[in-house]
């Protein structure tokens, strides 16, 4: 069949590069402008991008995707069947009805739960133990459409959002190409979503990523917000009567407890694997952190060059 497809960050190659080694014709690809990165600001592509034109897939690249200009490059293209997975934009009615097939999105989540922007951060912020990949036939409401395939998968304890999302887009890539082989036979079967169990998800902003000491649970919340936005904290030093500004980049769940009576926030241990703070609901082990500045570091690294000590406190 004749395929485009749309996606923007690294973890949608995962399933361009499975159409491209597939027996189906990815005519073209959809995807976000250039953005500009790193210190320097220099403009540059998004990973899908770069991807295609090494493989000779021609690119579009739509400040607005639902435009007439772009409307009329994809019906030119005449594509049979679309594929969607973590491109950022939503697709308007009039290119939904182009392709023969419709448009076969690729979520990471078990639909209808956690539709929307954050799928699996918000998996992982909840506690969940499995979460998983739903491929569905896009309409005009937001991972609405009738689901074609799903597939269950546990989280691991230590796993964070990053590390969850990139598993989940390989598997997601696999099952693709099974929801391909179900359309162009004719054998594919939709299922409509149980509606009324719906949850949504929202956009995490970087005020999203501030630590609640009192909220408890530290260690699914530094899961959930690595890569984006990260677990942002300030550590109030007694020693040097400096406050660090970091970011907490990995925990543990502690098998040591001190179980002393202190505020949420408080360091009440240092180890070699890490520092352990109470976290309002328990303790748990810091044992990766970034300061401001600075390159992430092993927390006992960190607690070592910056004086830290027992009884010291994020704020």
């Amino acid at each position: 069949m004749r395929i485009i497809f749309a996606g923007t960050p690294e973890d949608a190659v995962f399933v361009l590069e499975a159409l491209a080694d597939s027996n189906h014709e990815v005519c073209a690809v959809l995807t976000q402008p250039d953005r500009p990165k790193g210190r320097g600001r220099k403009s540059a592509p998004p990973p899908v991008k770069e991807f295609a034109l090494k493989r000779g897939i021609p690119v579009l690249q739509p400040g607005k995707v639902n435009s007439p200009e772009t409307l009329a490059e994809i019906e030119k293209i005449s594509p049979d069947v679309a594929v969607i997975a973590f491109y950022g934009r939503i697709i308007g009615a009039k290119l939904l009805a182009v392709p023969e097939h419709g448009w076969l999105n690729v979520h990471p989540s078990l639909l209808p739960k956690y539709r929307g922007p954050s799928p699996v951060p918000s998996a992982i912020l909840g506690g969940d133990e499995e979460t998983g990949v739903t491929i569905i036939k896009l309409d005009a409401e937001m991972d609405h459409g009738p689901v074609l395939l799903q597939m269950n998968l546990p989280i691991g304890e230590n796993e964070n959002a990053g590390e969850l999302l990139t598993h989940l887009a390989k598997i997601g890539a696999e099952m693709t190409l099974h929801a391909l082989d179900l359309v162009g036979s004719g054998e594919a079967g939709f299922t409509p979503q149980r509606h009324e169990v719906a949850t949504f998800t929202t956009t995490f902003t970087k005020q999203k990523g501030m630590v609640n000491w009192s909220a408890g649970n530290l260690h699914n919340f530094v899961r959930a917000m690595t890569p984006w936005p990260g677990a942002h904290a300030k550590l109030h030093v007694n020693a040097t009567k400096n406050d660090v500004d970091l970011i907490i980049s990995r925990t543990k769940i502690s098998a040591e407890s001190t179980s002393a009576k202190v505020a949420p926030g408080t360091i009440v241990a240092l180890f070699p694997e890490g520092i352990l703070v109470e976290d309002g609901r328990g303790e748990t082990l810091i044992t990766s952190v970034k300061p401001s500045g600075k390159k992430e570091m092993p927390a006992k690294d960190f607690a070592n060059g910056y004086r830290v000590r027992v009884g010291d406190r994020f704020t």
